[in-house]
Parts: C-alpha cells; sequence; structure tokens
C-alpha cells in the first residue's frame, strides 16, 4: 500500500483537527485516489473540502435520488425504497436506523464522526419526512443519535407520476422499430436501461446510479423481485471472505467515514431471504470498495 506524504499541508491539518489515523483514512478513501498505486499521485483534501463532502454534496445527492425517485413512481415499494437509502439508514432487527458510522473509536473521534455522518443522514431522512410524511416517520430512541426510521410504501399514487411520459416515448419507439425493444432511451432527463423482456432500469444521468429498477414499460408497473432461497453455502463462503479481508480497523473505519458500518452490511448478507436480496447486498458493497 502506497505512503501518504504527511509532511503536506493538507494533510497536517487533517491530523491535527481528527488525528492521524482518521486523516489517512479520508486521504485513502477519496475518490480521487482510488485503485492508485504511486504515493506521489495522492490526492490531499483540505479540511473544507471533507466537511463539504459529507454535509453538503454527498446529503445532496442521496435527497435528488430518492425524490426523483419517489417523484416518478410515488408507489415504490420498501425493496427500491432500501436500494435508495443505502448508507443513510441501516436495518437492524427488522427496524430501520440512521447510519451512525462505527462506534470503535474514542469518544473525540467519535463525535467528529457523528458530525460528519449521522447529522447529514438525519437531514436527509428529515427532508423525507417532510415531503412525504405517510412514507417516512421518524422516531428518537434510545439517546441523541439513535433515531428508527419507519418506512411505510404508498399503495395508491394522488397523481399520474412523470413516468407516464417515458412510457409514451416508449411505445412510439417499439412501434417505430416494428417492435423492436430499445436497449437504451433518454426521455427528458430520464435515461433507461434494458435489463429484460419490456423491463428497464432507470439511471440517473448526472450520477450515474441506477434509482428505478425492473419497471415494465408497457405497463409502468416494477416487476416482482425473484424469491428464490438464498444458498447459504455460497453466502457464507462470500462473507468468510469479506470478514477475513476487511474486518480490520482501517477498512471499519474507511467505510465508516462514507456512511458505512461492516457489521451492518455483514448482518444484512446473513439475514438475506432470497438470492437476489444478497446479490443485490453484495454488489452494493463490492461498489463501496472498487
Amino acid at each position: 500500500m502506497s505512503c501518504i506524504n504527511k509532511s503536506n499541508k493538507n494533510y497536517k491539518d487533517l491530523a491535527e483537527r481528527y488525528g492521524d489515523f482518521l486523516a489517512a483514512s479520508f486521504v485513502r478513501g477519496n475518490i480521487l485516489n482510488k485503485k492508485l498505486d504511486n504515493a506521489d499521485d495522492f490526492y490531499i483534501p483540505n479540511i473544507k473540502e471533507v466537511k463539504t463532502y459529507f454535509r453538503d454534496i454527498r446529503k445532496s445527492q442521496k435527497q435528488k435520488e430518492i425524490l426523483d425517485a419517489l417523484k416518478l413512481n410515488p408507489v415504490l415499494n420498501i425493496d427500491a425504497i432500501k436500494v435508495l437509502l443505502q448508507g443513510v439508514v441501516t436495518l437492524y432487527n427488522g427496524n430501520f436506523y440512521v447510519v451512525q458510522g462505527t462506534n470503535n473509536r474514542g469518544p473525540i473521534e467519535r463525535q467528529l464522526t457523528l458530525r460528519e455522518i449521522y447529522e447529514p443522514n438525519l437531514k436527509i431522512v428529515e427532508k423525507l419526512s417532510e415531503e412525504y410524511p405517510n412514507i417516512f416517520e421518524l422516531q428518537s430512541k434510545r439517546g441523541p443519535t439513535v433515531t428508527e426510521v419507519k418506512i411505510t410504501p404508498a399503495t395508491e399514487a394522488e397523481y399520474v407520476p412523470d413516468i407516464e411520459q417515458s412510457i409514451a416515448t416508449y411505445t412510439n419507439l417499439v412501434n417505430e422499430n416494428l417492435g423492436v425493444q430499445p436497449n437504451s432511451f433518454l426521455e427528458g432527463d430520464h435515461f433507461w436501461q434494458r435489463v429484460g423482456n419490456n423491463l428497464y432500469t432507470l439511471i440517473d444521468t448526472e450520477t450515474g446510479e441506477p434509482f428505478l429498477r425492473n419497471i415494465n414499460l408497457r405497463s409502468g408497473a416494477e416487476q416482482p423481485i425473484p424469491t428464490t432461497p438464498v444458498n447459504k453455502e455460497n453466502a457464507n463462503a462470500e462473507i468468510m471472505d469479506i470478514r477475513a479481508n476487511y474486518d480490520n480497523d482501517y477498512w471499519q473505519t474507511t467505510l465508516g467515514l462514507q456512511g458505512y458500518n461492516l457489521d451492518q452490511i455483514i448482518n444484512n448478507l446473513e439475514t438475506a431471504e432470497t438470492q437476489f436480496e444478497f446479490d443485490e447486498q453484495l454488489a452494493d458493497f463490492l461498489k463501496i470498495i472498487c
């Protein structure tokens, strides 16, 4: 693993505020430093950039993603909402809670982590509860930093969602091409990628992230998620591999700074009931660490 230039002014400022361990995690976890081998190429963010990312950039991206998805489809099911809120809320003992970051640090570092991770995540779900109070309800639990998020998906829409225009465009394209379904198409700001027969995933053109999956553009309905039971033998092998390679202080901190908790990720993998759910959880984890 390449070494960080700890004599750099930006690094010294980060280390003075957060301590050397957290400062190194901020640098190695920066998106500009993924898969770098040459230490001279490390980009070292300053304190303002670190604070801006957690307080402003990530929060606004996540808010936009879920609000856009609910605007397009007000009756999103619980599985779709879980995917959208990955890293913002986590499932524990059957209930959703706002992600805090890892607890495996001292009191000063813990407070900084809560400020950088928990507070922005809380603001995201607070905005959602304001916009969709019938879907999202917040309840404070054991102390000021434990917030449960009750999610009750809507069963009917009060208006025709924007997806109707995409359906109309899709129908026209299929008719013009004598029944051939397009591999992808753009309708306004909505980029649709084909994943099956009449099934499409909506991609956010700004972030490149999917936020509506398995939508049948003939009917506008979500395709039911397959219920094949998880292959326990293969799942246990994957989980053992994750524990062996990532259950250490460095990755616990690095994941925590991105709003993820390794113990909760592993718990979600262990409690997955269907192969689809397990594969989704594993794919999300691999995307985080790559």
